[in-house]
């Protein structure tokens, strides 16, 4: 296996942010990095706070390197990643993720792959909101069907809406995201995606950006609420 394979496979056993192995709860970005999920929110508590490297997980703060806060800046709030749904298998002694699965075909074959077939054209992507992980090509059988489809009235190329094979959630076909990806025209893909999401105020995960005149709304109102409490509380006082 060529350095460039290696360092690929290597990315789906470990976090993107930490380098820790990915055995818990693993979350992904608009660009297909793995994180582990426990790190990316030890990361955003110390971004807020504006330090890390000392908190460690137990008090809150991001356990890894200080110089990591602000690394990820296309990073900003719980919105910006999507949980996946669990997909990698484990050896029982030891940390090394050893085997990953296609759940479309594991669904029908029961068929499992070794890690190493990550680097044989095994691609793997995930969609959102639902967070399912499957092989790519085999979605990408599905959707030629649904296109296919007399009933789909699309044409290739355009997306389209349909069930999620695996737990029936309805996703866009504009938002199959590939799982560390190398291809510089899938990544441009990715981009543009995002951009475009943006411009009708949505994250990579579907959830609405709030803006900071929009926040300022809020505390603003959430004042006035609590004025008017106070007005009410001395009126009531007043009268005893």
């Amino acid at each position: 296996m060529d350095e460039r394979k290696s360092i690929q496979v290597e990315s789906f056993k470990k976090c993107h942010l930490s380098g820790v192995f990915l055995k818990g709860r693993i979350c992904s970005d608009y660009l297909g990095n793995l994180y582990d999920f426990e790190k990316i929110l030890e990361y955003l508590i110390s971004l807020k706070n504006g330090k890390g490297g000392t908190g460690g997980g137990d008090s809150g703060g991001y356990s890894g390197d200080v110089d990591d806060l602000g690394k990820l800046e296309w990073i900003k709030s719980m919105k910006d990643i999507v949980e996946l749904k669990p997909f990698l298998k484990f050896n029982d002694d030891d940390d090394d993720c050893s085997v990953g699965t296609c759940q479309i075909i594991d669904k029908l074959t029961d068929s499992v792959y070794d890690i190493d077939d990550f680097s044989n054209n095994l691609k793997f992507c995930y969609l959102v909101p639902c967070g399912c992980v499957m092989g790519l090509n085999t979605l990408s059988e599905l959707i030629k069907i649904q296109e296919k489809s007399k009933n789909s009235g699309v044409g290739s190329g355009t997306f389209f809406n349909m069930d999620c094979p695996l737990c029936g959630v309805v996703f866009s076909t504009r938002d199959i995201i590939n799982i560390n990806s190398i291809d510089l025209n899938i990544l441009r893909d990715l981009n543009k995606r995002l951009e475009g999401l943006k411009d009708v105020g949505l994250s990579h995960s579907l959830k609405k950006i709030t803006k900071k005149s929009d926040k300022k709304k809020s505390e603003k109102k959430r004042k006035i609420v609590d004025v008017n409490d106070d007005l009410k509380i001395n009126k009531k006082v007043r009268s005893l």
